[in-house]
Formats: C-alpha cells, structure tokens, sequence
C-alpha cells in the first residue's frame, strides 16, 4: 500500500492532545535516556561546554545536555513547534537551571542560526531529529561551513524498519507497515541511523566514529508500549495519508446491520469501563464470535471463561490477545465453546431457575 505525501504538514505531526502528548515524550525519553547519556559521554560531551540542541522538543535532551556540561556550560536548544518549546521552558523552570535557554526556529536554517549565535559553540547536538528534516543535508553542511574545526557534531538516529519482536507476530508486523508508511508520507527517513556516515561525508564533515546500541528485552517489563505511544500518537496523521483506512467507524446501526457485522466478526473487543453486564458480550458468543474484554466492572461475571480478559487497555497487549484468537485454532475452538455455554447459561430458561430458586425460600419462610 502507497501512502500520501503531505504537501504542508503540521509542524508537529503527532496528537494534538498535547497533556498527553507530553506524558508520551516523557515516557518515550526515560526509554532512551541511559544510552543517550552514556553515548554523550562516550562522545566527549564534558563539563563547560557550550552546546546546541536541534529539535530540542520537550527539553529532553536539553537537560541531560546541561547536566552533563555543568554551572559553568550551557545549552540553547533550537525546536521548531512552540507549544513543545513552551513545555521544555517550563520544565527547566521546574528544574531551577539557569544555563539552558530555547529558541523557536527550524533547525533546517541551522546556517542562519549558527551565524546568529552570539556565545562559542563547542557542540552541535539533536536525537531523532535528522529523520524528520527534509533538508538534512542542508543541516549537516551548515554544520561543516559554519563550525570551528574540533566543534563536537553529535546525532543519535535510529533504524526503525527492525523487528520489532522476534518471532514477530502478523499484527505486529501489519501495525508497523502503518507506521513506516506514515513516516514516508511525511518525509521521514525511517533508517536515518544508516545513513548517518554518508550523511557526513556527503556534507564536508570528517567521517564520524559510529556507535549502535540496541534496547532488548522481553517478558512482562519489555517496553511494548514504546510502539502502541507512537502509533496512538501518529494516529490523525494516519487517517490523513489514508493509513487507517482499515478502521471504520460506525452509528446508528440498523438490527439488520448489526445482525451482519456479528455474523461477519472474526473477534469481538470490548474495552468499556462501566459495565452493569454487557449484553453485547452475551450476542457476540451467540454467533459464535470469540471475545476479548477489559476485566472491569461486571464483565468477569458476566463472560466467566469464556472470554480473553485483559487488565488493562494497552493497545499492543489488546492486539496481542486479538492475534492469540485469530492464529490459535484450538485456543478458538474452545473459546467459541465455552461462549455457546454460557449463552446456555443465560438462556430465558436457566435465569427462571435461578429467580425461582432464589425467591421460593423466601416465600416459604413468609408463610
């Protein structure tokens, strides 16, 4: 599938909710903070040094930039979308640093802003900025014409076209299609970190001394919510290239409607917080259709084991269990099953029962 190129995207392209937006970047920036202050240091970032920052966003990078240089250093970082810049100044602010300043501008005219830099540059700095820069090139060459020979030039980019686990479930692999084909359709090179030593020399630059790190783990600690952040995130941008399209959104569905879209379902997700019993849990495993639901409220009562149920709403754990249903077919089987047991369960019948049985000792007992 082709994805759209925006021809004037938002300077900032993930969600607009932006409280939450900053719990993302924050989140997204403890993830990369060990490596980022290990490879600075391994770089020769040092205590008095005056450095830049391109792409600054949240401050991130700015801070641990400033704590590494120290009282008698400082950092401008340069972020081009000022409600990220607003939030990186409050937080220095929280912080109580007095030597990091931000300035709103496109690191794309890094040439104009080195030029009006009034103080020394000792480095020039950025994470997972050149990815996202059409005029990458124009950066890196600015860097080369406009900076004093030693000036410490520092990038940490990244290839995102890895896999994401290993083995790597289908769903896995569908969802990150979207978010490689969003990133093409803004512009973004996904694997900007492989190209960072030709980058250079392209630019002027002496060839840089390369570093990788990987971030590997597994079980129930492994950072799964890194991806489903993201792609919450690059959500509107998605439904704008056409990415999303595989998501329809439907109301006002007539019976018949409704009679169909059970009768087609592969798998029926319910995440609802407030529920007294859920009878769409109950028509879902009439048809046969297996299910998968938020443990909250009544649901756990009302599904028994008949359902996949899930302690929170963490869209990679949702896509999981999803994927567990569709690939497992005995795992199916015995869901559909215990679905049309408990279906049973419910049935106008048994509920006459268990009403009598509960009233008849009542009734007794009353004379």
């Amino acid at each position: 599938m082709s994805a759209t190129v925006v021809p004037d995207p938002d300077p900032y392209a993930f969600a607009s909710d932006r409280s939450e937006e900053e719990r993302r970047l924050v989140a997204q920036s403890r993830l990369f903070e060990a490596v980022t202050e290990q490879l600075l240091r391994e770089a020769g970032l040092r205590r008095g040094m005056h450095v830049v920052d391109l792409g600054s966003g949240a401050g991130d990078t700015t801070i641990l930039a400033a704590r590494l240089v120290g009282p008698t250093g400082s950092v401008l970082g340069i972020e081009r979308s000022p409600e990220q810049a607003a939030l990186a100044r409050r937080r220095v602010a929280d912080l109580g640093l007095d030597n990091v300043t931000f300035q709103e501008g496109d690191v794309a005219a890094l040439g104009d802003l080195l030029g009006g830099h009034p103080g020394p540059v000792d480095a020039v700095m950025g994470r997972l900025i050149l990815m996202w820069v059409p005029g990458r090139e124009t950066v890196l060459r600015a860097c080369a014409e406009r900076l004093a020979p030693g000036t410490l030039v520092w990038f940490l980019e990244g290839d995102l076209a890895y896999d994401f686990a290993t083995p790597c479930p289908p769903l896995w692999t569908e969802v990150q299609g979207w978010f490689l084909r969003t990133l093409a359709g803004l512009g973004a090179e996904s694997r900007m970190g492989l190209k960072l030593y030709r980058s250079f020399r392209d630019a002027g630059l002496p060839g840089p001394t390369l570093e990788s790190r990987t971030i590997m783990t597994g079980g129930p600690t492994a950072p799964v919510w890194f991806l489903a952040n993201i792609v919450r995130a690059l959500l509107p941008t998605m439904t704008q290239l056409g990415v999303a399209d595989a998501v329809d959104f439907t109301n006002d569905l007539k019976f018949p409607q409704l009679l169909a879209y059970y009768r087609a379902a592969d798998v029926f997700v319910s995440l609802s917080e407030h529920e007294g019993f859920c009878v769409p849990l109950v028509e879902a495993m009439h048809f046969g259709v297996p299910t998968v639901a938020f443990a909250s409220t009544a649901v756990p009562e009302t599904v028994g084991d008949a359902s996949l149920l899930l302690p929170g709403k963490d869209p990679l754990e949702v896509a999981v269990a999803v994927q567990r249903v569709l690939s497992d077919d005995v795992l199916r089987k015995a869901m559909i099953e215990a679905g049309h047991r408990r279906v049973e369960h419910f049935s106008l019948a048994n509920n006459r029962c268990r009403l009598l049985g509960a009233l008849e000792p009542r009734i007794a007992a009353h004379g």
